[in-house]
């Protein structure tokens, strides 16, 4: 929007070949008219002192044409005026004056332009998903990626015993009884006996007849191996 009182003009160019001129204004905004000031008739420095409100944005340009006004002809052109609104904004009323253009004089006018706030473009908003993955669904959480961590499955052995001994492997049958060996316990007698023998003896009992200390008769009915056991004790002792 923008405020334009059109003052005056001054020493404009006489079109008229026999009396000055009948000189009026149309304002044009980006090519369009959108308003006129009345004809002051006979009059090369005419006095308007009008004012009007245009539809405009703070980037238009408005074009000030004067004309000539004739009954019985076209309208002549006297001349024009061009400004551009940005050169105005946010500089509250501006009282200014410009040659004209095409012609001589000097035109005088005034103009607010009063800015409104242009719309603003909103604003791109950052991709929450910036590696263009899908978002999940409403009151869904994305899977979380693991880390670190293998596969349950993955790098274990299949047999859960494997390399553990069988349970019943290189074990003795229940029923498997070991053969008792029989070893022939030596004579104390000094002989060695050949063959199965009964057990002998228990050595407590084999030793519960001591060898005699003295002279033993030999020629007594003794057992012989009882002799010859207590000759070698005597022959031990020095006798």
């Amino acid at each position: 929007m923008a405020t334009i009182e059109i003052l005056e003009a001054q020493n404009l160019r006489q079109a008229d070949l026999f009396s000055p001129s009948d000189p009026y204004v149309n304002i044009e905004v980006d090519g369009r008219i959108t308003q006129k000031t009345r004809v002051i008739s006979n009059n090369n420095s005419p006095v308007w002192n009008e004012r009007f409100q245009v539809q405009a944005n703070p980037t238009s340009t408005v074009r000030f044409v004067i004309y000539d006004q004739d009954i019985a002809t076209q309208d002549d052109k006297l001349g024009e005026v061009t400004i551009r609104l940005s050169d105005y904004a946010n500089r509250g009323m501006v009282d200014d004056w410009k040659p004209v253009a095409a012609g001589k004089g000097m035109f005088h006018f005034r103009i607010t332009v009063a800015c409104a706030p242009m719309p603003q473009q909103p604003m791109a908003q950052p991709s929450a998903n910036p590696m263009g993955m899908q978002a999940p669904p409403m009151g869904q959480y994305p899977q979380q990626p693991s880390y670190g961590q293998q596969s349950s499955g993955y790098g274990q052995p299949q047999n859960q015993s494997y390399g553990q001994p069988s349970q019943g492997y290189a074990q003795p049958s229940q029923g498997y009884v070991p053969t008792p060996q029989s070893y022939a316990q030596p004579s104390y007698s000094g002989q060695q006996s050949y063959g199965y023998t009964a057990p002998a003896q228990p050595y407590s009992q084999q030793n519960s007849q001591q060898p005699p200390t003295g002279p033993v008769n030999m020629a007594s009915g003794a057992n012989p191996a009882m002799q010859a056991a207590a000759a070698a004790a005597m022959n031990a002792r020095g006798y």
